[in-house]
């Protein structure tokens, strides 16, 4: 059943018009920093276009602040809806609801970062093509994968940035718990972000997490350490979740 309820939500969320407009944003502001980054002079080296571009994806893109109006309200909508109440009286456990709509965000999340990623790459390759420069004299973040392959490098962050992008919308689905509109359970993102201005220990703080682009020398900034952070908040976000459905009488 969780599997099916997994692929079910991915299938609606790819459906949605939001999540086109997602990609299509994701892949401009990617597009812009191949283009605005070009012949750009980072410490130590001077980057080309396809090497820049690599560095400077997750600062430039806006999808972890955008994605919970596209991947994050469902189950605050379906509450509206009366769809999830209709879920509930078939019986379908309510922790496999909050789990199979985390999974699917993060999965959307994930695709719609790759999927943003690859025509940028080849636009990148295609009018700036490499061209000399020592490319991981900037960067700490795997410097060995940059060296060897910036294509997979792009890929490796586009899709640590995509998980971030489908935790913020796990937590948005847990809020969706506790409100009737959608607009306002997407909102947890500008929350999640502005705790950043207060935590003070950098690698517990979600927006540094979000922006790893700008702490290269941090030692925590490593696909382990990210995975690591995302899925904690993404586990607690299920938590709030299925206390929440579990205590609920009436979700319609």
């Amino acid at each position: 059943m969780w599997n099916r309820l997994i692929w079910l939500e991915v299938r609606r969320t790819v459906a949605r018009r939001r999540y086109a407009l997602l990609i299509a944003v994701n892949a401009a502001f990617a597009l812009y920093a191949v283009l605005a980054t070009r012949n750009s002079v980072y410490p130590g080296t001077i980057m080309t276009a396809p090497i820049a571009f690599a560095v400077s994806y997750v600062a430039v893109s806006l999808m972890p602040v955008v994605a919970p109006f596209a991947l994050g309200d469902s189950l605050a909508a379906d509450r509206v809806s009366g769809y999830l109440m209709l879920q509930l009286t078939r019986s379908v456990p309510r922790p496999l609801l909050a789990s199979s709509r985390a999974v699917a965000a993060i999965i959307s999340g994930v695709v719609a970062a790759l999927v943003s990623a690859v025509p940028c790459l080849i636009a990148a390759y295609e009018l700036y093509p490499p061209s000399g420069g020592d490319p991981t004299a900037a960067v700490a973040f795997l410097p060995g994968l940059l060296a060897q392959s910036p294509a997979l490098y792009v890929l490796l962050m586009a899709a640590l940035y995509g998980l971030a992008a489908g935790a913020v919308a796990t937590c948005a689905l847990a809020v969706g718990t506790f409100v009737r509109r959608p607009i306002a359970a997407s909102m947890v993102a500008v929350f999640l972000l502005g705790t950043g201005l207060v935590i003070p220990v950098q690698w517990a703080n979600p927006l540094e997490r979000i922006m790893f682009a700008s702490t290269w020398q941090a030692t925590w900034t490593t696909p382990v350490s990210m995975t690591l952070y995302w899925g904690a908040i993404v586990a607690l976000a299920i938590v709030v979740a299925t206390a929440r459905l579990t205590q609920m009488d009436d979700c319609s």
